[in-house]
């Protein structure tokens, strides 16, 4: 974190470009508030060791190429409870490859910070090799502050040039009787820079390092860097509070849009150093900050469109996402604004494009943190099981934000839906698992706890409910009849009276059928044409049902909201919307 001077700035951007090494995008615009986005941040397999060291291998005085002899004590066997194991010698590049697939960062944020530092990458002639082992020691900065204090080691294996091992006595940043200098201050800037991403966005659910090196990792430690905007936690088990998202830097307030930025102020807290990362990342790699890292359809995929409510800024608003598609290559979310004949939000999230046969979206109020947010559920995760990718609150960080494997296995797109509700009246809502039919023959619930890693057995209902598969009818959530808690909702595309019917279960889940049975006056409805939606759009005391149907011969969705008894959604508020037709089934 050490600050660089302007000339030797200009110096370097002299040589980089003489070298022909700048990127052609060098003259992107700098944001103060936008350093790096989320997603470019977080893109831990953006480079490999292979390539890593290829690209230093360009740089003819590089100190830390393969070219250049250079080797280091190569971390290995990570785990959280016992930190790293360490094997013999190794490359540069594999070393920030194992860190940054560790902690989930991008390798391209390590190089060009080893650059900043101590200009490493690109060395220089009699740089690399003139006595001052120092640079290596602090070669990324690590708990060097800006006073310049420093802490004494000994004996200390720093790295190996040509066979040669380099331990010294002397100044460092980094005050440790174990495994020091190069290998440590790029796995701890790593794990630093991660940490205060996270941190920053109020995943109190990601962990420290502590301990003299790396044995063991912390939750309960608090963070103390710059935050996102957002009703966040500085500490686990914390209540929320609001950050309106600015922090002082260098005498300005500047907004922090992404985690990352946050990060890298917090890191380096003034601008000519994170003017100088951008300038390096730019010139290396390109904008940081443009749409999905390695981003592109999913070839013979489908869109994944879908009618959705999600809540901004509080307020139900009528939503369509695509998971596949799309013209940013990212998962996309487009909200309308109340009345839907104009569009509110535009997002290309930090999520790839997908393909919807593996997985959803559903919108969710987390009992985490009371965010409301957006989860990618996807159906047979690497363990068989399903698996939870929750978002940042921005929709700028994922996956990895929160990620969660749970015990639900034997999930496909036919054999149940995700939704999500208040069902039990707790004040937060709960993801259940609607199984079409199972040996009971009828439609079992499964409610996810809290934490959203157990579903069966947390809360398990067999229905009265049966006949029900991905084809018959679907099921929606919301507090239909204003009683303060949400009701599951199961709407019977058509039955023997021609018409769409409603049965809302009651509040132990377990009866639908007699409970609440509505014949609506809605006909022809079908999954191929249609998608049921809820949301307290007008501001009233109950959450109002939509039947959004596809096109049907305006060239634009058309909104049919139902009245407070479910009985009538034609004629009661029917609207052809700005939003163009979609397939419903994707």
């Amino acid at each position: 974190m050490k600050k660089i001077t302007i000339f030797v700035l200009v110096l370097m951007i002299s040589v980089f470009s003489l070298m022909g090494i700048f990127h052609p995008k060098v003259n992107a615009a700098f944001n103060q508030n936008q350093l790096i986005g989320d997603n470019t941040f977080s893109d831990s397999n953006s480079m490999s060791s292979a390539s890593i060291d290829a690209f230093l291998n360009q740089f003819g005085n590089s100190c830390i190429s393969t070219n250049s002899g250079f080797a280091a004590i190569l971390p290995t066997g990570y785990s959280p409870a016992g930190g790293f194991t360490y094997g013999g010698y190794s490359t540069a590049g594999q070393v920030i490859a194992a860190a940054a697939q560790v902690y989930g960062i991008n390798p391209k944020v390590l190089i060009v910070t080893l650059q900043k530092e101590q200009s490493l990458v690109t060395g220089g002639v009699n740089f690399c090799n003139n006595g001052d082992n120092n640079k290596y020691a602090a070669a990324v900065g690590y708990g060097c502050p800006d006073s310049g204090t420093t802490y004494s080691y000994s004996g200390v294996s720093l790295y190996r040039r040509n066979g040669v091992v380099v331990s010294t006595v002397g100044p460092t940043c980094v005050n440790s009787a174990a495994k020091a200098g190069f290998s440590q201050q790029v796995i701890r800037a790593a794990w630093l820079l991660r940490f205060g991403q996270q941190r920053s966005l109020g995943n109190t659910g990601w962990a420290v390092i502590t301990g003299s090196w790396d044995n063991s990792d912390d939750l309960t430690t608090c963070y103390a860097g710059p935050m996102t905007q957002g009703s966040f936690s500085r500490c686990r088990g914390n209540a929320p509070t609001f950050f309106d998202g600015y922090t002082t830097i260098d005498g300005t307030a500047v907004h922090m849009n992404s985690g990352a930025t946050a990060a890298l102020y917090w890191y380096t807290p003034h601008f000519n150093g994170n003017q100088n990362f951008y300038n390096i990342y730019t010139g290396w790699f390109g904008d940081p900050n443009s749409g999905c890292p390695n981003a592109s359809n999913v070839t013979g995929a489908t869109s994944g469109s879908k009618l959705m409510t999600y809540k901004i800024g509080g307020a139900p608003r009528l939503t369509f996402t695509q998971l596949n598609n799309t013209g940013s290559g990212c998962t996309e979310l487009h909200s309308m604004n109340a009345g839907f004949q104009s569009w509110l939000l535009h997002s290309a999230t930090a999520m790839n494009a997908t393909d919807p046969a593996t997985g959803t979206i559903v919108a969710l109020q987390s009992p985490i943190d009371n965010q409301e947010g957006l989860v990618n559920v996807l159906y047979s995760g690497s363990n068989g099981n399903v698996e939870i990718h929750r978002m940042s609150p921005n929709l700028l960080n994922f996956p990895g934000y929160y990620d969660v494997p749970t015990n639900l296995g034997g999930v496909t797109p036919t054999t149940g839906k995700f939704v999500s509700g208040d069902y039990l009246g707790r004040g937060y809502q709960q993801l259940a698992y609607v199984l079409f039919s199972n040996g009971t023959g009828h439609v079992e619930v499964h409610l996810f706890d809290p934490s959203l890693r157990t579903a069966v057995g947390y809360y398990d209902v067999a229905t009265n409910l049966s006949n029900v598969s991905s084809t018959t009818g679907t099921f929606v959530s919301g507090d239909f009849l204003g009683r303060g808690y949400d009701q599951l909702a199961y709407v019977l595309y058509s039955n023997g009276t021609g018409h769409a019917e409603v049965h809302l279960f009651d509040p132990s889940l377990r009866t639908a059928v007699g409970y609440y049975d509505v014949v609506t006056n809605l006909t022809n409805v079908s999954a191929t044409n249609s998608s049921f939606v809820s949301g307290n759009y007008l501001g009233r005391t109950y959450d109002q049902l939509i039947y959004g149907i596809d096109s049907n011969g305006t060239g634009q969705v058309e909104t049919h909201m139902f009245n407070p008894q479910l009985t009538l959604a034609t004629g009661y508020q029917d609207i052809v919307t700005t939003l163009g037709g979609f397939n419903p089934t994707l």
